[in-house]
């Protein structure tokens, strides 16, 4: 692909890097490309925390899973009201469940902390507050 760019003509390419985009710009000079410019187009870094699960079995909303895309790690630690924690995971698709040690967790409000990481470095640490609901 050639277009004129501020009356020069360049060369434009570009190639897929780690679900992200990197373009390179060119100038041409003597029927040849000669490198100018490159610039990285990283991932959206996007996370969806739900606030309201119901783990009653029926194959809706029956977990609590944290959501994202350009996601590299994540760190996720719920806790009941006393602040013990009842769950705690590392895995980019963790689920909980409703569960503490094999026992159904009472109807009520958890607090949970979630730590991530993208895949560009960028890290963010959030908390919140999640409904279960049975």
């Amino acid at each position: 692909m050639t277009v004129f760019w501020n009356k020069k003509e360049i060369c434009l390419g570009k190639r897929k890097v780690d679900d992200g985009l990197s373009l390179v710009i060119n100038t041409v000079a003597d029927n040849k490309c000669s490198l100018v410019e490159s610039l990285s187009v990283e991932p959206d870094f996007n996370v969806f925390v739900p606030d309201v699960f119901t783990p009653n079995g029926d194959g809706l909303n029956d977990v609590f899973e944290i959501k994202g895309t350009g996601l590299k790690f994540l760190q996720l630690t719920i806790f009941d009201r006393w602040g013990n924690t009842i769950f705690e995971s590392n895995e980019l698709n963790a689920a909980w469940n409703g569960t503490y040690k094999a026992l159904d967790c009472p109807q009520g409000a958890y607090n949970w902390n979630l730590n991530v990481t993208a895949r560009n470095g960028w890290t963010k640490s959030l908390n919140g507050k999640v409904m279960l609901v049975r």
